[in-house]
């Protein structure tokens, strides 16, 4: 198979040196894990726990979030039927973390 051990070299003893959390339920994670520290750059949805809302912030939504669910609907609808994302990840921010 080629995701076999011998393929990989990835191990257990490798630690992240930078993580940028997309995912609310990941930022928690990282925080709950104790990896904190990692923690460079996370999503616009991430704002728990309280303490990552100093992390700087590296995406946005492409559509307008105060719509109404039937205008929200039909924007990611549109989106998904052009194969673009709904989200924008800022590349300039991207590249100027540390």
């Amino acid at each position: 198979s080629s995701c076999s051990k011998k393929d990989s070299s990835f191990s257990r003893k490798d630690k992240p040196q930078r993580v940028v959390s997309l995912l609310g339920a990941s930022t928690e994670t990282i925080y709950r894990l104790g990896l904190s520290e990692k923690l460079v750059g996370r999503s616009h949805e991430c704002d728990y726990p309280p303490a990552c809302l100093s992390i700087p912030c590296i995406s946005r939504p492409r559509i307008d979030v105060e719509a109404s669910s039937i205008e929200i609907n039909k924007a990611v609808s549109a989106h998904s039927a052009n194969g673009e994302p709904v989200y924008k990840l800022d590349d300039e921010v991207i590249s100027q973390l540390d």
